[in-house]
């Protein structure tokens, strides 16, 4: 029997007896294998699969944790926490009156191409504990294994770009090659149908995102990504809205996706430059640019998923120091004070405004004696930025 096995029967037992004595309605273990034993780890039980960090939780020195909740109906978890060169990750579909256990050896973030899953196990209550077993849970694994929480478009090898008239064909091959997975398990009654929907849906608008990311960057400078035929970037280009057309992000799928953040940031991206019915993306520099895009969300977003996808927005924001102001921060976290238990709002108010209040402080003081900033429009190469200072230092 190997380490990881032991590990998890001995978790399993233990669990069992702790739910004995329980009365909530949902209990998950779960086990980080390397837990460096000092921050809490973010977590996120809500309506909304993409919601990450509604709260955290501090595992004891063997990265072990419980989580106790009373939930009606559907919900969904999801935990992410990264240590040093590894990321540990769970998501799970929850339902009233079971308990979900799960162990997360972690996975090097140099493997990125290779989706994991944590060992995810189940028990259900509906005959009371004494006649329940945990039983490795196929569904949840399958269901953890459609993403790898890698986003961007560093998937572009997955798709000929070449071949324009071929990448839509391509997308659908990949959707029903992994919904086989799901086909099988829904046959076998390992899954309900309701699962099965739901692992659908993220299925489809996990490839929709890749390949709308791996389209999107062919005019970067990256040279794995950058595409110079004019031609075939026209026609990509004509490709791209059919993507959008076909999964577009609206109030009935958005709360089910757990790439829900990414996914709509891309979309609400492409409306903006989709005029019509030609799709022409246009260079945006300013952040007053992208701010006019991101107010836009809560047209197409039910009020409680834009919430989230606002709060994503501001963190990421508060993070690029110079983005928004103090001021902008301060009225983000009055408006909503009711979200101030939730990770993301902690991490705003305590780590990134008190950064964007330093760097303000920064910005707004005098130069010191003998520093000067130049034109760089007059400079063309680092021999003309040594040549025009001449020996002395500069930054």
């Amino acid at each position: 029997m190997n380490k990881s096995l032991i590990i998890t029967c001995i978790f399993l037992v233990s669990l069992l007896g702790f739910a004995k004595g329980q009365k909530h309605n949902v209990v998950i273990a779960g086990q980080i294998v390397g837990y460096d034993g000092q921050k809490e780890i973010p977590y996120a039980i809500s309506n909304v699969a993409g919601a990450r960090g509604t709260h955290s939780i501090k595992p004891d020195s063997l990265g072990r944790f419980i989580i106790k909740a009373n939930i009606k109906g559907a919900r969904f978890f999801s935990m992410y926490y990264g240590h040093k060169n590894l990321y540990y990750h769970c998501q799970l579909i929850l339902k009233p009156d079971n308990r979900y256990s799960f162990i997360s050896e972690g996975s090097d973030k140099e493997d990125w191409r290779v989706a994991r899953s944590p060992d995810i196990y189940t028990l259900e209550l509906n005959e009371g504990i004494e006649q329940s077993f945990y039983k490795y849970s196929k569904g949840q694994v399958a269901y953890n294994l459609i993403q790898n929480h890698i986003h961007g478009a560093i998937f572009n090898y997955e798709w000929d770009l070449n071949h324009p008239e071929s990448v839509l064909d391509s997308l659908e091959a990949k959707i029903s090659k992994k919904v086989l997975v799901f086909d099988k398990l829904l046959k076998n009654g390992e899954i309900t149908q309701g699962f099965y929907a739901i692992c659908k849906l993220n299925t489809e608008y996990t490839y929709a995102e890749r390949l709308a990311c791996s389209i999107g960057a062919i005019e970067s400078s990256h040279p794995d990504f950058v595409i110079k035929d004019s031609i075939i970037r026209k026609k990509l280009y004509e490709v791209y809205p059919k993507i959008f057309e076909k999964y577009p992000i609206n109030a009935d799928n958005a709360r089910l996706l757990g790439n829900m953040f990414f996914y709509t940031d891309l979309y609400l991206k492409f409306l903006e430059d989709y005029k019509d019915g030609v799709y022409k993306p246009v260079s945006k520099r300013s952040k007053e640019a992208y701010a006019h895009i991101y107010a836009k969300s809560g047209t197409i977003l039910p009020d409680d998923v834009n919430r989230y996808f606002q709060q994503e927005i501001m963190m990421g924001n508060a993070g690029t120091l110079g983005s928004v102001t103090s001021e902008h921060i301060q009225k983000y976290l009055t408006k909503n004070e009711d979200m101030k238990d939730t990770y993301g709002y902690k991490m705003i108010e305590d780590l990134l405004l008190p950064r964007v209040e330093d760097y303000e402080q920064l910005a707004n003081n005098p130069l010191p004696d003998g520093c000067n900033i130049i034109n760089g429009d007059s400079i063309d190469s680092f021999e003309d930025l040594a040549t025009t200072f001449k020996g002395k230092a500069y930054l």
